[in-house]
């Protein structure tokens, strides 16, 4: 009788688990992860409740129900972490529609260790279009990552070209365009070539005349 009665007590909590279940996937579906969240948690303090309501009587039945209410409460956290996840994601997602170094380092900032790898390379691409600035900050905030390394060969490339082109041509004007496009630490030599381009241009009379021709004002 014992175990006929063991059995129908385990049969009830079959029955109700699976009602439940049903219940919590009918939510589900109408409330999506916030309707889930609530109907486990209410699962889990009906099975507590019972949990210790049959304490005294049915010591199986207390362990069984008290493994579900386990459950249900780790049911709940698992809910949780997806729904945040799936925030994230949606959130990244609607990043990646319109993105701006700005709004990958702030993501970056929020969730260090989330979708690293998508955002990093939407911030590498970010920086292409913003130019030289945009990379080095990349390439400086991110040394290790393939990312910033590729960054830092693409600031090293295109300071390396524009430096060759200010030398070509060798004027003041050609070092302080070289200066207004490359970031203040890759000024390298620059300004003491642009101070010995001006000294070039009063070094001789002749060329302190083809200066005043040049700029062609009252003052030169």
């Amino acid at each position: 009788m014992a175990d006929n009665k063991h059995l129908r007590t385990i049969g009830n909590i079959c029955y109700s688990t699976f009602a439940v279940l049903a219940i919590l996937t009918v939510v589900g579906i109408i409330w999506s992860f916030q309707g889930i969240k609530i109907a486990l948690i209410i699962m889990a303090v009906i099975f507590g409740f019972v949990a210790v309501d049959s304490y005294t009587e049915d010591k199986r039945t207390t362990k069984i129900y008290a493994l579900l209410t386990l459950l249900s409460i780790i049911g709940i956290y698992g809910v949780s972490e997806y729904k945040r996840y799936y925030e994230i994601k949606q959130e990244l997602a609607a990043i990646a529609k319109a993105p701006t170094t700005f709004q990958c380092k702030e993501f970056m900032a929020l969730y260090p260790d989330m979708f690293t790898e998508q955002i990093m390379n939407l911030y590498l691409k970010c920086a292409k279009w913003e130019g030289i600035s945009s990379l080095d900050n990349l390439a400086d905030n991110y040394p290790e990552s393939p990312q910033g390394v590729m960054a830092a060969e693409m600031v090293k490339k295109s300071v390396d070209s524009l430096y060759t082109i200010a030398q070509a041509e060798d004027s003041v004007e050609s070092w302080e365009g070289y200066m207004d496009k490359v970031p203040y630490r890759h000024y390298r030599d620059a300004r003491q070539k642009a101070e010995a381009a001006e000294q070039r241009k009063w070094s001789s009379d002749e060329n302190g005349w083809q200066t005043a021709k040049k700029e062609n004002t009252i003052e030169f």
